[in-house]
């Protein structure tokens, strides 16, 4: 296959790395709702999305599952068994459809153990995503649901690359915590000022420049730490 794909974290590695990973990288589709693990499973496979975008959800008891992270084309999906484990206590959801390269997690572990330019572009990806589920719950504790859905909205159009994409009012309200009813009041607000446009179980964004004005601040702090340490295209 060819290394040179869409996902920015293995564009970023030197030759080595990049061709020590070739060999056990396979494209996959991902569809939407599609769990690739739940809480406290077993983690067999490390993605890194190329079109598609995935949830890192945080998960309750009676079901009052949150969205604490995203990532797309400028992250990996499996930080745990980066970091030495095979579980993790959230689920990863795809929130949005599309392509990932795929690689198992014991022959991820394998080439990670002998790459150190590898492991030193990812542990800048995981502190860009640490800084992101932290902010996360800043945000979900303390603003306003049009500042966060605006900035949830955002997030999905840079990771997912494309300013439309596939969402029902139902799957919204799941990832930000809020009631339904609420969400449909919001994006209401956000498609009469000429924000979005809000087919069924499709959003368009129309003025992206409006949205950030929008949005909380942690939309521009996230952003701005993925760029810092991704470089300036990443958000």
């Amino acid at each position: 296959m060819d290394m040179g794909g869409d996902n920015s974290l293995l564009a970023m590695l030197p030759a080595g790395p990049r061709s020590a990973l070739q060999p056990h990288l396979t494209r996959v589709s991902l569809v939407q709702r599609q769990i690739l693990w739940n809480g406290h499973q077993s983690i067999t496979d490390v993605l890194f999305p190329v079109t598609a975008l995935v949830s890192i959800v945080g998960q309750a008891e009676k079901g009052e599952d949150v969205e604490i992270a995203a990532v797309g084309r400028f992250g990996m999906v499996g930080v745990p068994v980066f970091l030495g484990d095979g579980q993790s206590s959230q689920a990863a959801v795809v929130q949005l459809p599309g392509e990932a390269d795929r690689i198992s997690a014991a022959a991820f572990r394998e080439v990670a153990a002998h790459q150190p330019e590898l492991r030193r572009v990812l542990l800048r990806f995981v502190q860009a995503f640490v800084t992101e589920t932290g902010q996360s719950a800043v945000c979900n504790c303390h603003h306003h649901a049009e500042r966060r859905l605006a900035r949830w909205l955002l997030t999905c159009q840079d990771r997912y690359s494309r300013g439309e994409f596939p969402a029902t009012h139902e799957f919204i309200s799941q990832m930000l915590g809020m009631r339904r009813a609420t969400v449909t009041g919001e994006l209401g607000k956000l498609q009469t000022a000429g924000l979005i446009r809000a087919t069924p179980g499709r959003i368009i964004l129309l003025n992206g420049e409006g949205l950030e004005k929008l949005a909380c601040e942690c939309y521009r702090i996230i952003a701005g730490e993925y760029r810092r340490l991704l470089g300036p295209d990443a958000r």
